[in-house]
């Protein structure tokens, strides 16, 4: 397998200045993707359209410094937990905790304080295979989380146009966790002004319709093809609770650029957003991202999971391992 890996350097973080810097893989057919170490960032996807040009579908960010205050944490990874935990408290063991309002009178993706967004991650080339590895420590008590967590994810770039995001945490003390990326698509290309030629699938039998705040607690049947996308589409609670594999659960495709995606993950629940918190952002090459003009697919537990306990579990505990898998595949609408 041909392995064409650079790495050169992105900035200096403004609080500590300290080195951040880009890595970029490249497969066999010329997609590439580039990384940052800073919030383990998802900065670029270079895939393949119909007529063998690439685009650039990922939404980013021209500077360390744009990153670093992006209240939106674009392209990188969230938690402790991804989603809401509603009026910031939860339970474990019958202790309890309190977080940060971040989105008041919740708590969302982690927080303002103790984000893993917005750490500076150690890395490491995978010895086999085009890939990187990422970790760091969230001490305990950080953002007011429990227990010390080391956390791993690995992104790999195949030769078949994937890009695998492996997730792996591991605890001293029982805590809460549910990491995920946050990558923003458009795959016309970033900074095009619409989703209006993309054609999304979702292939679950269940919804969680989102309130004003971001989450439910309430399955519902997913019939509706009018459904808005603002919500957590999950698989069979009764079938996750004993299965850990594999699944395919979403597909986008763009008839105008003829790029499809298609998404498979081990996590319960695809979180959908349409772009509706974007207003005029300027991302790269000064391109200015519109409202509804990216969507994400965001794999992870259900929103406010450790509240409800009807869906399935996100407390980690000091002999488990906490590993989860996303697989995100880039093709041609007429393969």
């Amino acid at each position: 397998m041909l392995r064409l890996i650079t790495i050169e350097q992105f900035g200096m973080t403004k609080a500590s200045e300290e080195r951040v810097v880009k890595i970029s893989l490249t497969n066999n057919n010329g997609m590439k993707i580039e990384l940052l170490n800073y919030g383990a960032i998802l900065m670029s996807a270079l895939v393949p359209d119909r007529n063998d040009i690439l685009r650039d579908i990922v939404l980013g960010f021209r500077t360390l410094q744009e990153y670093e205050s992006d209240a939106y944490n674009i392209g990188a990874i969230i938690g402790r937990v991804a989603g809401h935990i509603s009026n910031g408290k939860f339970a474990v063991d019958s202790r309890e905790y309190e977080l940060g309002l971040n989105a008041p009178p919740h708590h969302m993706n982690g927080g303002r304080r103790g984000s893993l967004s917005k750490k500076l991650w150690n890395y490491e080339l995978l010895d086999e295979g085009n890939g990187v590895c990422f970790t760091c420590i969230s001490h305990d008590g950080e953002g007011g989380y429990p227990g010390q967590v080391h956390l791993e994810v690995t992104y790999i770039l195949t030769n078949e146009n994937e890009i695998i995001i492996d997730y792996r945490a591991s605890t001293n003390k029982s805590t809460i966790l549910n990491i995920a990326n946050n990558a923003y698509f458009n795959l016309n290309g970033e900074g095009k002004s619409s989703l209006n030629d993309h054609i999304i699938q979702l292939c679950t039998p269940n919804y969680l319709p989102a309130d004003e705040n971001g989450f439910a607690t309430d399955l519902l049947d997913n019939d509706n093809n009018q459904l808005d996308y603002n919500h957590d589409f999950c698989f069979e609670i009764d079938e996750l609770n004993t299965s850990r594999k594999i699944r395919h659960i979403a597909s986008v495709a763009s008839t105008s650029s003829g790029i499809k995606m298609t998404v498979s993950t081990t996590y319960p629940c695809v979180h959908v957003n349409m772009g509706s918190w974007l207003n005029n952002l300027t991302g790269k090459a000064n391109h200015v991202y519109e409202r509804y003009s990216a969507f994400t697919l965001q794999c992870r537990g259900l929103s406010d999971a450790i509240n409800q306990p009807h869906f399935p579990t996100i407390i980690l505990r000091p002999d488990e391992l906490y590993q989860h898998l996303t697989v995100y595949r880039f093709g041609l609408v007429d393969e």
